[in-house]
């Protein structure tokens, strides 16, 4: 399967159409032969964000990490209204974002 940015809405309706946020893993390299606009195609502005494994083989993918943390802490807001009991309160505390939380 190759997933690039013209495709991946509908890649994504086809393998996983109920998720929330995908994270997409690309080979090493992959990002020379591959355009990703960030202001279109990945975190806020769609449900998805590309990483690279060799960021992540070289600890150097901290600010995908991050996105990854604020798509769930947004999620975990959105809890917050329609559910606010003291596990809920509780799970926010803990998932605020924070440098050192991947490592």
């Amino acid at each position: 399967m190759v997933v690039y940015p013209e495709n991946a809405e509908q890649v994504i309706r086809d393998v996983c159409p109920d998720a929330d946020f995908v994270v997409i893993l690309r080979g090493k390299r992959a990002y020379l032969a591959m355009h990703v606009d960030p202001q279109r195609d990945i975190y806020p502005a769609v449900n998805r964000l590309y990483v690279d494994m060799s960021d992540i083989e070289y600890n150097t993918a901290q600010d995908a990490y991050d996105e990854v943390a604020r798509f769930i802490v947004s999620r975990l807001g959105k809890m917050k209204h329609r559910e606010d009991t003291p596990e809920v309160r509780e799970a926010l505390y803990r998932s605020k974002p924070r440098r050192d939380a991947f490592r």
